[in-house]
């Protein structure tokens, strides 16, 4: 007896005979009556010395199992019980995939995108909707995983310890798949430099709490750099003359060569949100090159301390940034200067200013000078840079190196290291990058079956410079398997056929169980044979091989099969097995089905009284009528007069 944490364990059994052989067994799971007495169920009856179940909810169960040797004798009942208690949460591999920035030196007000995601190794699917029972979300711990609020908190997530759900609605089914948490974080303004910040993360369902691997993000806070002489006018637009770069929206231009202003209602103006948008066709420019933006403008009936600013980056607007004040008088009407840090890192294709804090309804106009986007920072240009995250699949014992690179990187280089980077060696190289900036190779690495973890390092060089960029490490944890054993060395158990209703209203049915596997969870068959008949003898029939259609590394695969041409009106009885090297395995449960094809009746219009648009018909007319039905049923008629 014990405890199991999952849903198909395998009770083994054997028996001895002093004066004869075992002919084989009586088994069942759940009660033991119909192996009790001098007369058991043969249907329990089996050579097997295997028995699997499959699809237990989680409880307690007993099995019981009793030997028949070849005289007819039989064993008393001997029993094992088990109580299932299936994992919903457990331990979850975790990958920090993409930070969106190029090292771990952050400026006091930087946004930044994270990308982590969590491999589910549960048996139920992960969901977003929090009104669902599985819902999972990402929430900020401390260092030992107890909530806490998180200093990179941002207005886009539930609070400041909650971040909120994965990014897609069911892609963390129970098959190993990863959820997705992309969010966007938040640098405090009031960070102080030269210090270092540690942000912790973890899973959190409502009913199970925090679960799974804390992941750790290191931050370095540095001062901004600001030269003061680098300001490039490529991205300026002025207004002195015309409304280069803007478009209306729902904004009213009046007057703009005279005036230059826009009527804006910070409440009521439904498209650009009390903003103004630089066209979306301006020419794109990246962030490593430009990352200031500056603009002048006064608003007629009050000051503001602050503008925002709206990044969009492929076609999505970024939560805003704060543009601080600068200079000017501090009264209504003045122009002031308003400035901040583009904290995002992409190729922007769009820019909206909002103009916060205006009077309701007023109308306020907006008088713009210029707006002008720029760089503080000392030209970078031709420095490689990449990111890199590892995947692992424990069936075939590899490893994917997903790596994305920046264009000025010219060739690229993975190393790995089994003894804490004592030794690294190279796992993949690219000695020309070209086109291939993002790819996902595939690699087996000696030995690593020995080892439950590697750390990894990704190194570019830009060839033009010499100038080499190192990642820092990627420790990636992982359990290997035992190695595969050729199928065999156990019989396939019996499968279980679902259910598939009593009747079916067309000649064919598809008849669905899960994949048999072995006690390793590999795939365990050669091929499967059906069998369905219309008795439950199968009298007549004959085992149709369909082969292993499922012979990938999934467990729960769900295998369907379509039997077709069945004849009306009949019962159809269905099982089936699996073979392979060992031999044949047990039957399935058996199900059955009626095909019960509708045939629609129809009517002989020529013995039809009185003729359709007949006329002089009698007050009192005699109505006559046949209708005809291929199987012979009773019809039941409804006469409308219209």
């Amino acid at each position: 007896s014990g405890t199991i944490s999952y849903d198909n364990p395998i009770f083994k059994y054997d028996a001895s005979d002093t004066d004869g052989n075992i002919a084989g067994f009586y088994r069942t799971l759940g009660s033991k009556y119909k192996i009790d007495g001098n007369t058991p169920d043969e249907s329990c009856f089996s050579l097997n010395k295997t028995y699997q179940a499959s699809n237990l909810s989680d409880g307690s169960y007993t099995f019981y199992v009793r030997a028949k040797d070849n005289d007819g004798s039989l064993s008393p009942i001997v029993s094992k019980s088990v109580t299932v208690s299936t994992p919903v949460y457990s331990d979850h591999s975790a990958t920090i995939h993409y930070q969106n920035f190029t090292s771990d030196r952050v400026i006091p007000g930087q946004i930044l995108t994270l990308v982590l995601s969590y491999q589910n190794q549960s048996n139920v699917d992960w969901k977003s909707d929090s009104n669902q029972t599985h819902y999972v979300e990402l929430q900020s711990v401390d260092q030992y995983g107890n909530s806490q609020e998180s200093f990179l908190a941002d207005s886009s997530w539930n609070s400041s310890s909650s971040v909120g759900s994965f990014n897609a609605s069911n892609v963390a089914a129970p098959t190993h798949e990863n959820a997705w948490f992309k969010f966007t974080a938040r640098i405090p303004e009031n960070a102080v430099p030269q210090t270092t910040k540690f942000a912790y993360f973890r899973p959190y369902n409502p009913q199970q709490g925090l679960f799974g691997e804390i992941i750790r993000l290191v931050f370095h806070i540095v001062e901004p750099e600001d030269s003061g002489s680098s300001v490039s006018a490529y991205y300026d637009w002025n207004f002195k003359y015309d409304s280069e770069g803007w478009r209306e929206r729902n904004a009213n231009s009046e007057g703009i060569n005279a005036n230059e202003y826009w009527v804006i209602d910070p409440v009521y103006d439904p498209v650009t949100f009390g903003g103004i948008v630089i066209d979306s066709e301006l020419t794109s420019f990246h962030t490593d090159e430009y990352n200031v933006i500056e603009v002048r403008a006064s608003i007629e009936h009050v000051f503001v301390e602050n503008l925002e600013a709206h990044i969009q980056i492929n076609g999505q607007f970024q939560p805003p940034i704060k543009l601080n004040y600068v200079s000017g008088a501090k009264v209504a009407n003045s122009q002031c200067v308003y400035k901040g840090n583009i904290g995002y890192s992409g190729l922007v294709d769009g820019v909206r200013i909002d103009f916060v804090d205006g009077e309701d309804g007023n109308n306020d106009r907006v008088f713009i000078d210029y707006v002008r986007i720029y760089s503080s920072k000392p030209v970078t240009q031709n420095k490689p840079s990449g990111t890199l995250a590892i995947t692992y699949d424990p069936h075939y014992n590899i490893f994917y190196l997903n790596y994305m690179l920046n264009e000025h990187s010219d060739s690229l280089k993975i190393i790995y290291s089994l003894d804490y980077g004592g030794n690294w060696k190279q796992i993949y190289e690219l000695q020309s990058v070209g086109n291939n900036t993002s790819g996902n190779p595939a690699v087996n690495i000696d030995n690593s079956k020995d080892y439950t973890y590697i750390e990894f390092k990704l190194e570019v060089i830009n060839n033009a410079t010499n100038e080499k960029y190192i990642s820092g490490i990627k420790k990636r944890n992982y359990t290997p398997l035992d190695d595969y054993v050729e199928k065999g060395a156990e019989y396939p158990v019996a499968p279980y056929l679902y259910g598939m209703g009593s009747y079916s209203d067309d000649d064919q049915v598809t008849i669905q169980w899960r994949k048999i596997i072995d006690s390793n969870n590999n795939d365990n068959v050669n091929y499967y044979e059906i069998e369905y008949a219309d008795n439950d003898s199968f009298a007549g029939s004959s085992p149709i091989n369909i082969g292993n259609p499922a012979t990938g590394t999934n467990m729960y695969e769900t295998i369907k099969y379509t039997i077709s041409s069945l004849q009306d009106t009949k019962t159809y009885y269905f099982r089936v097995r699996g073979i392979n090297n060992k031999g044949y395995g047990d039957w399935s449960n058996i199900r059955s089905l009626r095909i019960d094809i509708q045939d629609w009746p129809y009517f002989d219009t020529s013995y039809q009284e009185p003729a359709n648009g007949a006329m002089n018909v009698s007050k009192t007319p005699i109505l006559r009528w046949r209708a005809i039905d291929a199987d012979g049923d009773d019809l039941d008629y409804k006469v409308v007069l219209v």
